[in-house]
């Protein structure tokens, strides 16, 4: 099953600086995290932020830590979140194939009314 993956880069920066797949263990692991800490209702946002640095320190990537779990909020989040840029890459982005113009308008029509 392919899920995706996390992509970091420096903030601002295009450059990738790592990558790690996806699992939905990471995503589990964070909510257990957040509602461990008095968390109840985070937003997805959250959520992500923290599965990713969750799988970023786990992977070794360079400038991701978000450190001891037990001790973890949307501050702490936030504050991960100034060093380091994260994006959730899905599979069929990474893959896309180009539509060629026939298969795209297969009926050759314009748009335009008559």
């Amino acid at each position: 099953m392919k899920n995706g993956k996390f992509v970091y880069s420096k903030p601002g920066s295009d450059e990738v600086i790592g990558e790690v797949v996806y699992a939905n263990g990471f995503t589990m692991l964070a909510r257990v995290a957040l509602s461990s800490n008095g968390v109840k209702y985070p937003d997805s946002a959250t959520v992500a932020c923290l599965a990713g640095l969750i799988a970023g320190e786990e992977a070794g990537i360079e400038g991701v830590e978000i450190g001891n779990l037990h001790k973890v909020d949307e501050m702490k989040i936030a504050r991960a979140m100034c060093k380091i840029d994260i994006d959730l890459v899905a599979e069929d982005e990474d893959e896309a194939e180009e539509v060629s113009e026939a298969d795209a308008n297969p009926t050759d029509t314009s748009g335009e009314n008559c």
